[in-house]
């Protein structure tokens, strides 16, 4: 479904797949099938800062 989506990666390996470090490490929580309606803060690389992972709300307001 188009709602959901899948991050189980933990924070080490998503740190070292991608160089760049998790800025808030005590509020990620991998998990499966976030659910687009809950909102919930999903980590993402901004293409400014390339070597820091943040948390943002993924999802339908």
């Amino acid at each position: 479904m188009c709602f959901t989506v899948n991050v189980n990666i933990v924070k080490e390996e998503m740190e070292n797949r991608f160089g760049a470090v998790l800025n808030e490490p005590d509020s990620y929580r991998p998990g499966y099938y976030y659910h687009a309606f809950e909102l919930p803060k999903l980590p993402l690389i901004h293409s400014q800062d390339s070597s820091s992972i943040f948390l943002f709300n993924w999802g339908f307001p």
